[in-house]
């Protein structure tokens, strides 16, 4: 959200305007939605070469696409 402010903030100082409050913030739809899995099949394949799963400390970075609508101060 930061990044949608900040940006906003530049395409009103180029059009010579005030930015105002965001007036509206989405999500938009990801273009591919996951599919089910047939998990019980999946289970049972599993279970017959069950091994130990590897887990380690560390970080994870995500990313979320957002759409925001501002205001424009008079």
């Amino acid at each position: 959200m930061k990044d949608a402010r900040a940006q906003a903030e530049r395409l009103a100082e180029a059009a010579g305007v005030k930015l105002g409050p965001a007036l509206s913030i989405a999500s938009p739809p990801r273009a591919e939605h996951p599919r089910p899995a047939p998990y019980a099949a999946m289970a049972r394949s599993v279970a017959k070469d069950r091994a130990a799963v590897p887990v380690e400390a560390g970080t994870i970075e995500t990313s979320a696409e957002v759409e925001a609508v501002f205001a424009i101060r008079p």
